[in-house]
């Protein structure tokens, strides 16, 4: 796309120069013709011949000058180009230092299945988020049974983002409802989730919930690829280009939570149209074929996004 609008550029530039160069060239060979009398001509052909010359380099110089200032439009342009693109780098830039501060900065989190005082912060408290999503996927997929793996995925996730305390279970209520999954055992879940209990403090849940961490994570994220999204000044593989460098800010269990997220009512924005951030990117191209098996039950990212072609489909 930018090649053919340079070629473009030279194209308009080359045939107002080569015009004026060839009425220059025109009254060039007036002159010569004149000067050594190269043929009999009256007085009055002399005055006629004259005037075609001023009459050509007058062109001349209006084509020059036109050309001249069609130059200076397109330099300035380029320049304002220059000078926008290297702004959305700034930013850009700037946006990705902000994640990985946002992932070092996160609140210690207390790690509810150890009796000591253990914290976790980073890639451990991204782990640690992983295997509580597993295990709470395993008692919600134990207790209902019919539901699909995509509403089990999705009832674990809100579960495992609120948690069960008894300040988040209004909410999750209100979030069950408007899912109408009449086949769903909340209150069941609900209660073995809540006796689930921190190892540290038997009077903390386990499940306390990670939203006041993963809320602003996630709308960072998602501001990111939209600030990418909407530049027009990149062609769409330059986009895929930079969205590259994001994807690889993201550790593998954070493209599971990503996943996860994105399969959730909570997370809805990543596939809605016009966008579908997840699909346009290939965000998880890079994860495994299988993130976790439960008897014959494989949770594999291929059967959410079929649109993606997946690394390990390319070995």
């Amino acid at each position: 796309m930018k090649k053919n609008k340079i070629c473009n550029q030279i194209k308009n530039l080359t045939f107002p120069l080569g015009l004026a160069t060839l009425l220059v060239v025109v009254g060039i060979i007036f002159i010569i013709k004149n000067a050594f009398h190269l043929r009999g001509v009256g007085f009055s052909e002399d005055i006629i011949d004259q005037n075609y010359i001023k009459i050509l380099f007058s062109l001349a110089g209006i084509i020059f000058l036109y050309d001249t200032i069609i130059r200076s439009q397109n330099n300035n342009k380029q320049q304002q180009e220059n000078f926008d693109r290297q702004q959305f780098e700034n930013r850009f830039f700037e946006l990705l230092k902000i994640h990985r501060e946002n992932v070092r900065s996160f609140p210690k989190y207390k790690n509810p299945d150890s009796r000591l005082e253990e914290y976790l912060e980073s890639q451990a408290y991204f782990v640690k988020l992983k295997e509580h999503f597993k295990e709470i996927f395993i008692l919600t997929h134990k207790n209902n049974y019919n539901l699909k793996i995509e509403d089990v995925i999705n009832v674990s996730f809100l579960f495992l983002y609120y948690g069960v305390s008894k300040s988040s279970l209004s909410t999750l209520q209100d979030k069950f409802e408007k899912m109408n999954l009449k086949e769903l055992n909340l209150s069941k879940i609900i209660e073995i989730l809540h006796n689930k209990k921190a190892k540290y403090n038997t009077n903390l849940v386990k499940y306390g919930g990670h939203q006041l961490r993963l809320s602003h994570y996630f709308r960072h994220l998602n501001q990111t690829i939209k600030f990418v999204d909407k530049n027009d000044l990149l062609s769409d593989i330059e986009k895929y280009e930079y969205i590259k460098l994001l994807r690889a800010q993201l550790s593998q269990p954070e493209l599971e939570i990503l996943l996860y997220n994105s399969l959730s009512s909570h997370g809805k924005s990543w596939n809605e149209e016009p966008f579908k951030f997840i699909e346009k990117y290939k965000l998880f191209k890079n994860l495994p074929k299988v993130l976790f098996e439960l008897g014959e039950l494989n949770v594999e990212p291929k059967e959410f996004y079929p649109e993606i072609t997946f690394d390990w489909e390319k070995k």
